[in-house]
């Protein structure tokens, strides 16, 4: 079978920048991934959720990226949202992968349990690929024993 080029297609949903991947015959390209921008906080917590529902809408999907790297801010309405998607992925047989490299997203997930959940992938190819990122042995700002 002949390898076909998909074109991304790219529209704005309140004003999120939403990139659904075309079907190219691949199970990769088949997954459809969600970009959000700026804050996700309990002002567009629904804007937020209704983007990734309807990425879920449009038939099988065996997964779904949600690309947080220009995400400024997040707080733990959005946590739900993400914990429901999980959710609902997880019961039709696919995986959810969240794409993030602010430490403060790191932050909340850890601090909330659910580092776990949602692993750090560094890029969207990365979480196709279920390449984890890679995390630094000794967490940031700690000191070894004994040094300054």
């Amino acid at each position: 079978m002949p390898r076909t080029r998909h074109r991304p297609t790219r529209r704005p949903i309140r004003g999120r920048d939403v990139m659904t991947l075309g079907n190219s015959g691949h199970e990769e390209s088949l997954c459809r991934v969600v970009r959000a921008h700026g804050e996700l906080d309990l002002a567009n917590r629904s804007a937020f959720e209704r983007s990734l529902r309807l990425r879920l809408r449009h038939g099988p999907c065996p997964g779904l990226v949600a690309d947080l790297t220009a995400v400024t801010f997040m707080d733990c309405s959005a946590l739900s949202v993400l914990c429901d998607v999980h959710g609902y992925q997880w019961s039709q047989g696919g995986w959810f992968r969240l794409v993030y490299t602010r430490s403060n997203i790191a932050l909340l997930l850890a601090g909330t349990g659910l580092a776990e959940v949602f692993p750090r992938y560094a890029t969207v190819r990365d979480a196709l690929k279920n390449r984890r990122y890679a995390q630094p042995a000794q967490p940031v700002g700690r000191r070894k024993a004994g040094g300054l």
